[in-house]
């Protein structure tokens, strides 16, 4: 039997059996004492749990509850985005939903290469090896080949920092092909604002194959001016062309940004905020949560963000592995429902009208599977954070309000 400690938000601790924890994870746990770390019980979660075999979870850079997840995305397209077994990737995306059936987000996606710019993906993908990644709660970090590229991603709520490390000598490139996600797509458009910024929006289907049109929008900075830039459309390149739309089921656009090579390794940062409501929305959520360059920042705030959330339950018993087991599976359960609203309250409802965050409540929440998580997660999260929970249920009832019915499994709008 897990002993456990939950804290709650104004720190009072009820101590009791965690039965929801234990039929969730069906471990029965020795009891040998947990030793305390100094990393805190982030340093036991393996975001690699559940990234193969039909687990569809990811091993990128997320906040507990976040509305921005930092994901390398499979060549070959995957549930969750990440497939452990899979070596050959696209990129990096800025949305995610964790452990669904179906093929869902995977939007804002962008990548980094060396030499001449290729538009085809078959010669813009990187391989990797497991030897040459990380994961951590908030952080990850591959290492991009044949290009040589490091590639280091953490996250904020609503926005995302990737660092790119450039070998030496070659012509260092970002790529955004902003028409694909995980799931097929309506319409994209990416426009090239000044020497540093780029911004956007990706219209993509829902998940499941349910054919409803949900639109992310984005704005991106450099954290060094580019000196060359162009678009692209299927295989035909136009050179300092600042913008292009797509508006066709399945088209292929998308931007570059260049700098010429340098003579030792160097690292460029780029900085992404999403909205589901508009750019501005997006370079508001960038201005107020990720302000500067400083990705360690960002990296350990993402951290203390986890090992606070995670601190709520305090277990007593188990094996190593055990305790993996046991926070990993907190972790997964503190991925969502996401956080929909931007920093200054607004949201698109399921009438695709703007609203705010009702009165006394923090956040609009999005993405319930509702018919898998009412008896489970719902009641736990119940124990652990009731002020979140109410919030979630209120955006039910909005929902409710604004298309007449609750959905089984609404995502996004």
């Amino acid at each position: 039997m897990i002993i456990a400690k939950v804290r709650h938000e104004k720190g009072n601790i009820r101590h009791g059996y965690m039965s929801i924890v234990m039929v969730c994870i069906g471990l029965f746990l020795s009891h040998n004492l947990l030793a305390a770390t100094s990393a805190g019980p982030a340093a036991l979660v393996n975001p690699f749990i559940g990234t193969a075999d039909g687990g569809n979870t990811y091993p990128g850079a997320v906040v507990p509850f976040g509305m921005a997840s930092v994901n390398p995305i499979a060549a070959k397209l995957s549930i969750g985005g990440y497939d452990y077994n899979r070596k050959v990737y696209r990129g990096f995306a800025m949305t995610m939903i964790s452990g669904t059936g179906a093929l869902n987000s995977g939007d804002v996606l962008f990548t980094a290469t060396t030499g001449p710019v290729r538009v085809l993906q078959h010669r813009w993908e990187f391989s990797f090896s497991h030897g040459d990644e990380r994961a951590i709660p908030g952080y990850y970090r591959v290492l991009m080949k044949p290009w040589g590229i490091k590639a280091q991603l953490t996250a904020t709520t609503r926005c995302g920092m990737v660092q790119f490390t450039f070998p030496a000598g070659s012509r260092r490139n970002v790529l955004v092909p902003i028409s694909l996600a995980n799931t097929p797509t309506y319409a994209s458009q990416v426009r090239i604002v000044d020497n540093g910024t780029l911004a956007g929006f990706i219209t993509s289907q829902a998940f499941c194959g349910v054919k409803k049109k949900i639109t992310v929008y984005f704005a991106m900075h450099f954290s060094i001016p580019f000196k060359t830039y162009g678009v692209w459309r299927n295989q035909a390149v136009t050179r300092d062309a600042s913008a292009i739309t797509e508006g066709r089921r399945h088209g292929n656009i998308g931007a570059y940004v260049s700098w010429p090579a340098a003579s030792k390794p160097t690292a460029i940062k780029v900085r992404v905020g999403i909205s589901y409501v508009s750019v501005n929305g997006a370079m508001g959520n960038l201005k107020a949560e990720m302000p500067s360059w400083k990705f360690s920042t960002y990296r350990d705030a993402a951290l203390n963000k986890w090992n606070k959330a995670l601190s709520v339950i305090q277990v007593r018993g188990g094996s190593l592995t055990h305790r993996t087991v046991f926070y990993t599976a907190l972790y997964h359960a503190l991925l969502m429902p996401n956080i929909f609203d931007d920093v200054d309250g607004r949201y698109i409802g399921f009438d695709n009208k703007i609203h705010h965050v009702p009165t006394g409540h923090r956040h609009i929440y999005a993405n319930f599977s509702g018919w898998d998580i009412y008896r489970s997660e719902i009641p736990l999260l119940a124990i652990l954070e009731p002020q979140r929970t109410a919030d979630m249920a209120q955006s039910l009832v909005e929902m409710y309000k604004q298309q007449g019915y609750l959905d089984r499994w609404p995502e996004a709008t």
